[in-house]
């Protein structure tokens, strides 16, 4: 199996956030990552190895043209502002929110920055995009390695990806590693590809890159945004409006478990019986690979 890590990981390396009307030290480090490439190192149970560069054709089949150029120049445009800045994080202040135009790219970088983005939490440094489009790289490249003919491969990379949409980061998101694997599979053959993804959060960004097409099946395991109380986890996340609506069936499901599903066994069954009817379908598909 090909554990394809990426080297450049702490050029992104993010000082604060904004948590609660505070800044607080950056919870997403590249500790995170280090401490998981360790343990893969003592229990040898793959070849690490480097990504191939990752080319801007790869990254346009995801995201949007302009919000790929805003991420390659964003910190340059932020010291140009005053070289002061070169010490701070990038951090929104304003957002295009209820009633305002994102249809037009402002002028000012901080409205640019809020264009693009979700969340106060999200900081960039001067080697995010940098670090960024490795992690994609290593994407790219596991998933070229199945197609190659291996049975699976790993991508080991930060920052994370499955909150970055089309066009906005959030979430520490900036490029969305999962599907540009998915993709990369499509255009190297795949009929047809599933994503299943198991982080604690719903995975809106891959969700909305996948939303109506039948060719990709997004499946996200979360805990309910009604009823969760961890941090970072707001009442409005995505949720349950997506299985009301007939259109995102089948090409996208959500499985969400309330706060305490695993003390409860009831639930539980639930969800591993929902679970199972997922991939089972998904197994019935010609040509599906699960990532």
């Amino acid at each position: 199996m090909h554990i394809v890590h990426n080297p450049d990981h702490r050029l992104h390396t993010a000082h604060h956030e904004m948590y609660r009307g505070r800044l607080v030290p950056c919870h997403e480090t590249p500790d995170r990552l280090d401490h998981v490439l360790a343990a893969v190192q003592a229990r040898a149970v793959g070849a690490l190895c480097l990504p191939e560069p990752v080319s801007d054709a790869a990254l346009v089949g995801v995201h949007a043209p302009r919000y790929l150029d805003f991420l390659a120049g964003a910190w340059s445009a932020w010291v140009a502002l005053d070289p002061a800045n070169a010490a701070l994080d990038i951090l929104p202040s304003v957002w295009a929110g209820h009633g305002l135009r994102r249809d037009v790219v402002p002028r000012n970088f901080a409205a640019q920055l809020g264009l693009y983005t979700f969340d106060a939490g999200s900081p960039m440094v001067a080697g995010t995009w940098a670090a960024a489009r490795a992690g994609a790289a290593c994407a790219v490249t596991a998933a070229r390695a199945v197609l190659m003919g291996d049975r699976c491969a790993v991508a080991l990379t930060r920052p994370p990806g499955h909150h970055a949409g089309p066009d906005f980061f959030g979430g520490y998101c900036f490029l969305n590693n999962a599907a540009l694997a998915a993709q990369t599979l499509r255009d190297g053959g795949a009929a047809r590809v599933a994503v299943l993804d198991v982080d604690y959060h719903h995975g809106n960004g891959t969700q909305t890159i996948f939303y109506g097409r039948d060719d990709v099946l997004t499946v996200s395991l979360h805990g309910d945004p009604m009823t969760r109380t961890k941090r970072q986890a707001p009442g409005f996340s995505p949720g349950s409006s997506v299985q009301a609506v007939p259109a995102c069936q089948p090409t996208c499901m959500e499985i969400q478990l309330s706060d305490g599903s695993r003390e409860d066994p009831q639930a539980a069954d639930q969800g591993q019986a929902r679970g199972r009817a997922v991939l089972d379908g998904a197994r019935g598909q010609s040509g599906v690979e699960l990532l």
